[in-house]
C-alpha cells in the first residue's frame, strides 16, 4: 500500500501479537468491534488504508487491557522517549538534509512579530501539545506513585519547554 507508513505496519504487528496473546476474548468485544468495522467501512468511503489504521486501534486497546502484566510504566516511558526523540530531531531539522520538507511550519496568531509554532515531527502543534500533556501527566503519575524515580520529572521540564514553543492555548492551560 503506497500511502501506508512503516509505523502502520509495526502497529499492525503489535495489534496481531496482542490479540493472539489474549487467552479468552470477550464475545461482546468481537460483536462491537465487528459493528464498528462496518461503520468505519462506510465512513472511510472504501479507503482501505484509512480503514486499516482505524480498525486496529480497538484491537490494541483490547490487547492492552487483556494483558496480565501492568505495562503502564513501559507505555508511558516509551511515549516519553518517542516524544523526546521527535522533538529533538525537529529542533535540529536544519542539520538533517531534506527533513524540513516533511515539517509543517505554522505561524502563530497575529502578533507584533512573526512567531512560528513548534510541532516536533507531528503535523499539527495542537496534536503535538496533547501528546506532550499526556507524556507529562503519565510521568508525574508514575513519579508520584513511586513507580519511577523522581529524576524522570526533569523530562517533564524539557517537555514544558517544547510545549511553550507550540503556542497552544490548551498547553498553556
Amino acid at each position: 500500500i503506497n500511502s501506508t507508513s512503516f509505523y502502520t505496519y509495526l502497529e499492525l504487528l503489535l495489534a496481531l501479537k496482542m490479540s493472539l496473546s489474549i487467552k479468552r476474548i470477550n464475545p461482546k468485544f468481537v460483536i462491537c468491534w465487528g459493528l464498528l468495522l462496518c461503520i468505519q467501512l462506510v465512513g472511510c468511503k472504501f479507503n482501505y488504508t484509512l480503514l486499516f489504521k482505524q480498525a486496529i486501534i480497538p484491537l490494541l486497546i483490547c490487547g492492552y487491557f487483556s494483558d496480565d502484566r501492568d505495562i503502564t510504566k513501559e507505555i508511558t516511558i516509551n511515549l516519553a522517549f518517542g516524544v523526546l526523540l521527535s522533538s529533538v530531531i525537529a529542533m535540529f531539522s536544519s542539520v538533517i538534509p531534506g527533513l524540513s520538507y516533511y515539517l509543517r511550519t505554522i505561524q502563530a496568531y497575529e502578533l507584533s512579530e512573526v512567531v512560528y509554532r513548534f510541532s516536533g515531527l507531528y503535523s499539527d502543534p495542537n496534536y503535538y501539545s496533547v501528546v506532550l500533556i499526556m507524556a507529562i501527566s503519565g510521568l508525574i503519575v508514575l513519579v508520584e506513585a513511586h513507580v519511577i524515580e523522581k529524576l524522570w520529572a526533569l523530562l517533564c521540564v524539557v517537555f514544558v519547554f517544547f510545549g511553550f514553543q507550540t503556542v497552544s492555548k490548551s498547553f498553556f492551560l
